[in-house]
């Protein structure tokens, strides 16, 4: 495991240690700003206030009111104290229910309010009982918890745009991204040579202006599907600025990867360009906006990408199956087909005969009993043909129950060296897929190959719907912005859907357990802890759901 691993801001985890990320590399560094471009700013910032205006402390108007999150974190605290344990988060537009009026201040001028179904959030710059605020206002759109991808995802091709932080004029466009002319030429031939190359077969680029077909239902959120853009929002109207939930658009000295600096002799200031990313960076969004001549991506912390700098992420269509006795449901053993191509085999006299072509990754019954001929292992499929075993993985019944199955609970089964996972409930199997492990295969050398998964039986503790990861690791640098479905066991380790790749059922993580969007939505609902409609992530000590990792 390397020691660079870290959540990367906005958003942070419940104080885990620094992480890296689990995902395979596709990043490299970003660049600043140019000099060109620090004189342009939409105006002066307030005097003394490096983030802007903020929310005065709103209480709800009755006890038992709503309660809206105005940050991309709002800690969930276990009692009404900001010493009390932390048991989760909101992000911003989330909206909860109360129990009660102020339970105390300690800590909090505003008050701590209990909020549904546990726990206190301190009202004041992160939540209000305003829920005409700004910020709550813009951030109405919520992750779709249950669609494969909750947000829009896409990857930055160039790190030559910038985040902005209104719309740009094209004068303006012209002078913060130097390769302008350049880019709209060789657009069309870029998303050939993109193509051409594999390295991301899932992402397509806006065909014709129209957000990309969806792969399979419920993979995208329902609103990206729809092949339409949403209308300007009242915050972006007019030449306005987007609200400062980023903390970028109010500028003084810039971050690393920010944009322009302030003019000489100004403060504080509201930069056009906010921030600059890395190439490859993995980003979320929340709504498609057209203007007169360009398209912008509105993402979650309310920052505009340019979508002609990007490539919008179709998803797979791959997904797990569920195993049991429901219709359509499949018993154990079964295989997933593993390789491309593999065919039916089946046996006239002696000798094998091919037959059809078996789709890659599908799942198929088949009997207890394997078949050897000529020295081959070949699993027997319901209609008596075969498949051979080094194109297939195969999971059978588990013969020794552990402790926990026999208590009820639910949980999860890895085998590496198959790189199939297994949910069951209690005794009874429910549901099995295939995943990406580490990319170092069974190793159990971490200071010689780190990109391993570990072995041994581990238990949830902390959940994210969605939420940042990267590494700054020399040559493996990169960073993908709200990963879904995040489901830590063991340090910077988790289950969690992976939006960057089509590799399923083959090693290429950097130790984390790297899920089909889909099977990641169905398993963070399957496991504990739960978390709370409306919550961003939960975490949970000791009592989580059990995973399970062998060879």
């Amino acid at each position: 495991m390397p020691s660079l691993r870290r959540l990367a801001l906005p958003v942070r985890s419940f104080g885990l240690a620094a992480l890296a990320a689990c995902a395979f590399v596709i990043g490299c560094n970003g660049k600043s700003g140019t000099d060109d471009a620090a004189v342009i700013t939409t105006a002066a910032g307030p005097e003394g206030s490096v983030q802007g205006p903020s929310e005065p402390a709103t209480l709800p108007k009755a006890e038992g009111g709503k309660l809206a999150a105005r940050a991309m974190e709002v800690p969930v605290m276990e009692g009404p104290s900001p010493n009390s344990k932390r048991i989760g988060y909101l992000r911003a537009g989330a909206v909860v229910s109360t129990r009660g009026g102020v339970a105390s201040k300690e800590g909090c001028p505003g008050g701590w309010l209990p909020i549904a179904p546990r726990g206190f959030v301190c009202v004041g710059p992160g939540a209000t009982g305003n829920m005409d605020d700004a910020i709550v206002k813009a951030s109405t759109r919520r992750p779709e918890i249950g669609t494969g991808l909750p947000y829009g995802y896409a990857v930055v091709r160039t790190s030559q745009a910038p985040f902005y932080t209104r719309f740009p004029s094209e004068a303006e466009a012209k002078a913060l991204e130097p390769d302008w002319d350049k880019h709209f030429r060789t657009l069309e031939q870029a998303e050939a040579e993109e193509a051409r190359d594999g390295a991301y077969p899932q992402l397509s680029s806006l065909p014709d202006g129209k957000l990309p077909i969806e792969p399979a239902p419920g993979v995208l959120a329902s609103w990206a599907t729809d092949g339409k853009d949403d209308p300007t929002p009242d915050f972006l109207a007019d030449g306005k600025t987007v609200p400062n939930l980023s903390g970028l658009v109010f500028s003084h000295k810039p971050d690393t990867d920010a944009g322009s600096s302030c003019p000489s002799g100004q403060s504080t200031c509201v930069p056009l360009d906010a921030a600059r990313p890395m190439r490859r960076l993995g980003i979320s969004f929340i709504a498609s906006l057209k203007t007169e001549k360009r398209r912008y991506l509105l993402t979650p912390d309310l920052l505009l990408m340019p979508a002609d700098r990007v490539r919008i992420v179709r998803g797979t269509a791959f997904h797990g199956v569920e195993l049991g006795k429901g219709e359509g449901a499949l018993s154990l053993p079964i295989v997933f087909v593993t390789k491309a191509g593999a065919k039916k085999w089946s046996l006239e006299g002696k000798h094998l005969a091919a037959g059809a072509d078996l789709p890659w990754r599908a799942a198929f019954e088949v009997e207890k009993k394997q078949r050897i001929v000529n020295g081959e292992h070949f699993h027997v499929l319901k209609d008596g043909t075969m498949v051979n075993a080094k194109e297939s993985a195969r999971l059978d019944p588990i013969r020794k129950l552990p402790k926990w199955a026999k208590e009820g609970e639910r949980w999860i089964e890895i085998n590496l060296a198959k790189q199939t996972l297994l949910a069951v409930e209690g005794e009874g199997p429910v549901y099995a897929t295939l995943v990406s492990t580490g990319a170092g295969g069974m190793s159990d050398d971490a200071e010689k190959n780190p990109f391993v998964t570990p072995k041994g039986i581990f238990r949830v503790h902390t959940k994210h719907v969605a939420s940042t990861m990267d590494s700054r690791q020399p040559e493996a640098e990169f960073e993908l912005r709200d990963v879904p479905y995040i489901q830590y066991f063991k340090d910077g380790y988790a289950l969690h859907a992976a939006y960057w790749h089509d590799q399923f059922g083959t090693p290429r993580s950097h130790g984390c357990i790297n899920l089909a969007p889909k099977d990641a939505a169905k398993l963070f609902g399957f496991t504990k802890p739960e978390v709370p409609e409306g919550w961003h992530g939960a975490s949970l000590a000791l009592k989580g759901s059990v995973v399970w990792i062998h060879n």
